[in-house]
């Protein structure tokens, strides 16, 4: 069964929690499976230190120079570094040195554990993979091809296939135990890094473009796959996490990419949920002892505050009581001072209420009187409005008939200049269709006659016959063309009377225009007559 897998965009939510520089240049890298301890290979020695909450510190150094490949075991209990083209295996609680794997011609570039731990595979510049037994330190299976230098290699879960990157731009697939190459995968680009997913269904490689490519697994003669430009230098490591979620890579040019990993069923993600990531990080015992010391100190400085404070709250509390009760005296002889007020203020007001009683009765009369005279004279006011207002009405009634009249007029003198105008030119029309109808009869009577003639002669001789032939139809020509003459004109005519027919819709349209024109003049002279009648009214 074939399976492919998703390559999403970098993920935004990475962050630095701890950082430390060092004078020399570190050339390779593992973290410990508790995360709590980490291997680096420096120029002159490889170095296993411990994370701390706030630095990174070494804790034990093992003389091996410039060490480019180095790898914990999935139990975390032994570790195995490259020296050269020797492969060195120690644990990591003792620091004893377990094995020595000696085989490889060249440098050693990758070592891979299985899962139990207790295999490791190594590839090198001289196209050996060798497949190692841990305890025994011997060599078990091998595939070994001299055209070619090998750079990365990994594993299937069940230890049965290896993939290879090599430098002459090939993908290989191999069966260690047969030591044969499956197939090779030609890249196109030189692939420098190669990694599998813990499940085994999703492939992955880095280029010396810095590209990252999603490889369709398993592998096919076409070696198909989608490629995602990352990285603006080749990518020098890929790491795989270890629920298959998240794809991990580096390059040359100083930048760390973190992708979003899953296969086409949406499967990937197989962390346990009942297994919580751990919180525990190291201390050393010294910066303990100077927590707890300053820890110390600060509950002695907390309780003094307290004490302090408690103090400080009693005097407060002393004052404000000698204050309440001063204020509270004071309170007393105001309220008594403002009781006295109060009566005064009382007397007064029901006094001036009676004054203003007395002031409200003689200006209500007042006003009833006021008020009666102002009615009876407005009323002489509205009747004498009343009737210049009938006046002015019987004037617009008046005005508006003659209005009607002078539009009535104006309408039957429109219709009858249209009527005019209308029977000239449709008597013209009727001269013109009688004056063709007699062409057409006189040119009808004119070619019977000729037929006639020319029925007459044709018992003469064929000479007269031919003399007689060409002089009629040169008068048959003759008359054509005065027929065609006649329809032309008769076109022109038909010309005439349509622009006539214009004309007259023109005119009727004028004569709209006009009747709108007058109804707006009589509708605005009303409302100016009216506005005028009002004014005068007004004044």
């Amino acid at each position: 069964m074939r399976t492919s897998q998703s390559l999403s965009h970098p993920l935004s939510r990475i962050s630095l929690d701890l950082h430390k520089e060092f004078p020399e240049e570190a050339y390779s890298v593992a973290l410990h499976p508790s995360g709590l301890f980490v291997l680096v290979g420096f120029s002159e020695k490889l170095r296993l230190m411990s994370l701390l909450i706030n630095d990174i510190r070494p804790y034990k150094e093992f003389l091996i120079r410039g060490c480019r490949e180095c790898s914990f075991s999935h139990g975390g209990h032994l570790f195995a570094a490259a020296n050269t083209n020797l492969i060195q295996i120690f644990s990591t609680f003792s620091f004893e040195n377990t094995a020595n794997l000696k085989g490889h011609n060249g440098k050693v570039r990758c070592i891979k554990w299985s899962q139990d731990d207790t295999q490791i595979v190594s590839c090198s510049m001289d196209g050996a993979v060798y497949e190692w037994g841990v305890l025994s330190g011997r060599r078990e299976n091998e595939c070994v091809v001299k055209s070619c230098s090998y750079t990365c290699l990994t594993l299937t879960p069940d230890l049965r296939t290896t993939f290879v990157v090599s430098t002459d731009s090939t993908l290989s697939e191999m069966i260690l135990t047969d030591s044969t190459v499956v197939r090779s995968v030609p890249t196109g680009d030189v692939l420098t890094e190669v990694v599998l997913s813990g499940s085994g269904r999703m492939l992955f490689a880095g280029s010396s473009s810095g590209s990252v490519r999603s490889l369709k697994f398993p592998l096919n003669e076409a070696g198909e796959f989608t490629e995602h430009q990352t990285h603006s230098a080749p990518i020098t490591r890929m790491r795989i996490s270890y629920d298959d979620s998240c794809l991990f890579s580096v390059a040359k040019d100083g930048s760390l990419f973190c992708h979003r990993v899953s296969d086409k069923d949406g499967r990937g993600y197989r962390k346990d949920k009942d297994t919580p990531f751990a919180e525990e990080v190291l201390v050393t015992k010294s910066d303990m002892e100077e927590l707890n010391s300053e820890l110390s100190e600060y509950k002695n400085k907390v309780g003094e505050l307290r004490s302090e404070n408690d103090y400080q709250l009693r005097l407060k509390d002393m004052n404000y009581g000698e204050k309440m009760k001063e204020m509270r005296d004071s309170h007393a002889h105001e309220m008594e001072k403002l009781r006295t007020q109060y009566e005064t203020l009382r007397t007064d007001r029901e006094r001036e209420q009676a004054d203003y009683e007395a002031r409200l009765g003689k200006m209500d009369e007042d006003h009833s009187a006021t008020l009666q005279d102002m009615d009876d004279s407005n009323n002489k006011k509205l009747m004498t409005e009343y009737e210049k207002y009938q006046e002015l009405q019987a004037r617009s009634l008046k005005l508006q008939e003659e209005y009607e009249k002078r539009i009535e007029e104006m309408e039957e003198a429109r219709e009858k200049a249209l009527q005019e105008v209308t029977d000239h030119y449709e008597t013209k029309l009727e001269e013109r269709d009688r004056q063709r109808e007699q062409e057409y009869d006189e040119h009808r009577q004119q070619q019977r006659e000729a037929e006639e003639m020319l029925r007459q002669t044709e018992e003469d001789a064929d000479e007269e016959i031919l003399q007689l032939k060409n002089k009629y139809e040169w008068q048959l020509r003759k008359r054509q063309e005065e027929c065609t003459k006649m329809k032309g004109e008769l076109g022109l005519q038909n010309k005439k009377v349509s622009s006539l027919q214009e004309e007259i819709r023109q005119l009727k349209e004028k004569n709209q225009q006009l009747g709108v024109e007058v109804r707006n003049e009589r509708v605005c002279s009303e409302l100016a007559h009216n506005a005028s009648l009002k004014t005068r009214g007004t004044s």
